[in-house]
């Protein structure tokens, strides 16, 4: 994915006229802003909002979510451990780079003909692959190329992703209340579980067409998630007397007040 991406962005950034065109497109319509200082928690992108907010963000992925813990645990020990998260947040911050650098280039390339408002399009979330094919398209296997990183990446991710939750599934809850079956048994469970969440997971994708951004979408959702999924692990941590009513009743109230109020800001 990140060589594709690369190609993507080295390739369009010579197309349009080079790095300094698409600087000057950015910073002449505002696009760029280091240091916005706008203390209103309902503006998206902030100083505030980026440093509190993806710090929290990422803090519940890293620590609160069991597809990242699942594979932390699987490391033999605390420095592997260490050095994996290390290398990881060079290779997250190299994707985000790319991604941010990417999205300038198409801005450069279409800001004085929209293809989104010349209905070309239907929704922003297609820039990304109309660039792709306009700027690789006449090259032989750049595009095919692209289209294999993103998903390559996307399918381990999904991957794990589904892994975790047939592991959630059949061992908080199967397991727990059928200690009985053996581990035979378990494991051919724990697949069907995997298969069937990775059917609703395809299904849930064709309502991607009808939200206002992929990306804004799943962060909202994300957010009103994993914020009371972290509470719960910083219940546990900081206060033991804590019982189980107490933190399913918290997660549960947390996840339904995030939930009502993204589907309102909609």
């Amino acid at each position: 994915m990140i060589v594709s991406m690369f190609v993507v962005v080295i390739k369009g950034i010579s197309d349009v006229g080079g790095i300094d065109f698409v600087w000057k497109k950015a910073t002449n319509s505002n696009r760029i802003e280091f240091l916005n200082l706008e203390p209103d928690p309902r503006t998206r992108y902030t100083l505030w909002t980026s440093i509190i907010g993806d710090y929290i963000g990422w803090l519940a992925i890293y620590a609160a979510t069991q597809s990242n813990i699942q594979r932390i645990l699987s490391i033999e020990s605390i420095s592997k451990i260490r050095r994996a998260l290390l290398y990881n947040m060079l290779g997250l911050t190299l994707i985000i780079g790319l991604s941010f650098s990417a999205g300038l280039v198409i801005y450069a390339k279409y800001s004085d003909c929209d293809p989104v408002s010349t209905k070309k399009l239907q929704s922003s979330d297609q820039l990304l692959p109309l660039f792709v094919m306009d700027t690789l398209g006449s090259t032989p296997g750049l595009s095919g190329f692209f289209v294999a990183g993103g998903t390559c990446a996307s399918l381990s991710t999904v991957s794990s992703g589904l892994n975790s939750l047939a592991a959630i599934i059949s061992e908080d809850f199967i397991k727990y209340y059928r200690p009985i079956f053996r581990n035979l048994l378990m494991s051919k469970i724990s697949k069907g579980f995997c298969v069937i969440c990775g059917i609703a997971s395809f299904l849930f994708s064709f309502a991607a067409e009808f939200a206002d951004g992929i990306y804004p979408t799943t962060t909202s959702l994300m957010g009103s998630t994993l914020a009371p999924t972290l509470g719960i692990f910083s219940l546990g941590m900081f206060f033991p007397l804590a019982n189980s009513k107490g933190a399913l009743l918290g997660i549960l109230t947390g996840a339904s007040i995030g939930i009502f109020v993204v589907f309102c800001s909609w």
